[in-house]
């Protein structure tokens, strides 16, 4: 359980390290710490290491020169020649040389070189036997070799405490008779090591002291800066979400209090703008529903005088009987432009529901291309319908899709040229889609992003002759994503244009991707080489 936890924290790290500044900045201050301390410390340890080696090897190499000195001049001045004399005179130097030099602790030994031929023999002289153990072969053979000054070497004294450190010092000596020896003196750093452990000690405490405080003081500090952030970044995204009474705590006149202060007066400004605009988008849905209301009494009884005046065309001089029809042409668009802002008006007022029931796709798509059968006769457009899907059913508004793909015909008609327009009904699994595909005039890739705003027109300059607001489209792309669906266009001048709509079969449910690919279809119904299209 604690191995599966930690694994998951380490997997986590990453994450963490990339979206909190504060652990970054306490990982890097603590990884600092450590560093810095680790390096000081190591430099300090070497330092008095080396600071309390050399002192006591001056210490150790002045008392073992008063020793060596001291043994010389009493077995110079000695004139004994027997073996029982010598041996007196041996065990005097080894006195001397322990009183000469206290810090040795009695670890001194006289031993004989090897290879001599003397008359006389004296054994070799030590307190026990880590004195011997301590004497390396290499500094004996030094001193065998003839050695003229003292030697020291670094060395390890066992004893039963434990093994430490030493220093060996040796000096050869001349015993008369008895040849050449050397004196060899063991100096215990047990003391000295005991002083640098403890030195060293204090330094890791007084380290991870120094290293704690500095990361608890970094904390503090950081969450005393990175607090009034996060506060000021959760209400910026109630803010964004359209919660505008939110506003900053804070506190004192610190910097991150200004920074507050400052958010807080830009949201007021920004709730007061927001207001205001809100405010002039009502004002203005009002005003356009009033006028809408208000033009449609004068509107009937134009259209109905017009109707009449329409009706009875026949008797009419040529020139009043095309103003007849002008009129009767003209009054039919403003009705429509009409019900289209109306219609706008209610989509930004959200006022706009859905009035759903299932209907089979394929079959609403093909009634409503019956629809426009007879606009597509007078302008000797042939509609083709390819359904290969759809006859399922989805739960749609019957009245709204009818009127987006009224929409959408009107527009393949209008630009289509008068050649043929292929209506293409598809489903899979989450949604219902069908596309109308025009070889006309096409569209620009610069306009296709333009499409459906409302009133745009490709071409200004071009007379509409199938009628029409210009709202069109916008009603049709608001529609779709009423259905929670979309409507999308693709076009290559000279080679027609692609509108896709696709609607989800359930409601709610949405979908992952549509049964008809734009591009894919766009290219799929380029028309072939040398045909007559081209």
């Amino acid at each position: 359980m604690f191995l599966s936890k930690f694994w998951s924290w380490l997997v986590s790290l990453p994450g963490i390290w990339s979206r909190s500044l504060q652990f970054r900045t306490l990982s890097l201050t603590l990884v600092f710490a450590i560093s810095a301390s680790l390096i000081s410390g190591l430099v300090m340890s070497w330092r008095l290491s080396d600071d309390l080696f050399s002192a006591k090897l001056d210490q150790v190499l002045a008392e073992g020169n008063l020793a060596a000195n001291s043994v010389t001049a009493l077995f110079n001045s000695t004139d004994a020649t027997d073996e029982t004399e010598l041996l007196g005179v041996t065990l005097s130097a080894m006195q001397l040389a322990a009183s000469s030099a206290p810090s040795a602790n009695s670890l001194i030994a006289i031993l004989r070189n090897p290879d001599q031929e003397t008359q006389i023999v004296i054994q070799d002289f030590y307190k026990d036997q880590a004195t011997i153990d301590a004497i390396s072969d290499e500094i004996r053979q030094e001193i065998y070799e003839g050695a003229e000054t003292q030697l020291w070497q670094s060395s390890s004294l066992n004893l039963a405490a434990g093994t430490v450190p030493a220093i060996v010092v040796a000096y050869p000596i001349s015993i008369g008779p008895a040849g050449e020896y050397g004196m060899y003196m063991v100096f215990s750093l047990g003391d000295t090591q005991q002083s640098l452990n403890a030195i060293q000690n204090t330094i890791i405490i007084g380290s991870l002291i120094t290293v704690f405080l500095l990361f608890a003081m970094m904390w503090v500090l950081l969450r005393a800066i990175v607090k009034p952030i996060r506060q000021t970044a959760r209400i910026a995204r109630k803010l964004s979400a359209g919660e505008l009474d939110v506003r900053v705590q804070y506190s004192g006149e610190t910097e991150i209090a200004t920074l507050g202060k400052s958010f807080n007066t830009m949201a007021e400004r920004l709730q007061e703008r927001i207001n205001e605009l809100a405010e002039l988008s009502t004002m203005q849905q009002r005003f356009v529903s009033d006028v809408s209301h208000e033009l449609r009494t004068p509107l009937t009884t134009i259209r109905l005088a017009g109707d009449m005046i329409y009706d009875a065309r026949g008797g009419f001089s040529p020139d009043i009987e095309r103003s007849s029809e002008l009129l009767h042409r003209e009054v039919l668009r403003f009705e429509s432009l009409l019900g289209d802002l109306l219609e706008i008006t209610r989509f930004d007022a959200g006022a706009v529901k859905l009035d759903l029931e299932p209907i089979v796709f394929a079959k609403l798509v093909e009634e409503t291309v019956e629809g426009v059968t007879t606009l597509a006769q007078d302008r000797e457009t042939d509609i083709e319908v390819v359904v290969e899907g759809g006859l399922v059913e989805a739960e749609i508004d019957s009245r709204r899709v009818k009127r987006v793909l009224r929409n959408l015909l009107h527009n393949a008609i209008e630009h289509g040229e008068s050649k043929p327009i292929t209506v293409t009904v598809d489903s899979n699994e989450g949604a219902v889609a069908v596309a109308v595909r025009d070889r006309g005039v096409g569209l620009a890739a610069e306009h296709r992003e333009r499409v459906f705003e409302r009133f745009w027109r490709a071409d200004p300059s071009r007379q509409r002759q199938t009628g029409g607001s210009g709202l069109g489209l916008a009603i049709s792309a608001e529609d779709a994503s009423l259905h929670g669906g979309k409507l999308e266009v693709y076009g290559e001048i000279g080679l027609g244009t692609l509108f896709v709509l696709t609607i989800p079969r359930i409601q709610g449910e949405g979908y992952l991707t549509g049964p008809i690919h734009l591009e894919t279809q766009f290219m799929n119904d380029l028309p072939s080489a040398g045909s007559e299209e081209l």
